[in-house]
């Protein structure tokens, strides 16, 4: 594994897709990897999860230096959440008519139809959400 593996990994900004620094984050990688302070393999790892995680995918992404520089690869990442295992977390109380539209997809007729044959999939949702998907008001 080399440096240039970890500069292809490293998320890009979507407005300045340039990463400014090569240089000196080399240096600096290099020199953590000699000392034994790291592995390859674990700054690797280190930088695919951080690649992948939240805040990443909402655009705070720190300059290659600073990342080495505050050993981030020894960071715990967030895996992203699917809307499933988001509404899932949700209590039934507090789940919105979107919430709803995530897990179910839009009130189409075929989702509606789905729906009516299975209605415990909406168990718990608001009276609005119910006749969004073309259940009585009376179903319980």
């Amino acid at each position: 594994m080399t440096f240039s593996e970890f500069w292809q990994l490293y998320p890009r900004r979507k407005k300045t897709p340039a990463i400014t620094g090569r240089k000196k984050a080399q240096e600096k990688l290099e020199a953590v990897v000699k000392s034994g302070e790291a592995a390859w393999e674990e700054i690797i790892g280190g930088v695919k999860a951080y690649a992948d995680c939240d805040n990443v995918r909402e655009g705070y992404i720190c300059l290659p230096v600073t990342w080495i520089n505050q050993c981030r690869w020894e960071d715990e990442y967030e895996i992203p959440q699917t809307p499933e295992e988001i509404l899932a977390a949700k209590p039934l109380s507090e789940r919105t008519p979107e919430d709803w539209g995530k897990l179910l997809g839009p009130p189409t007729p075929f989702n509606k139809a789905l729906i009516a044959k299975h209605p415990d999939r909406l168990a718990g949702a608001s009276e609005e959400v119910r006749e969004t998907y073309g259940l009585r008001k009376d179903y319980g």
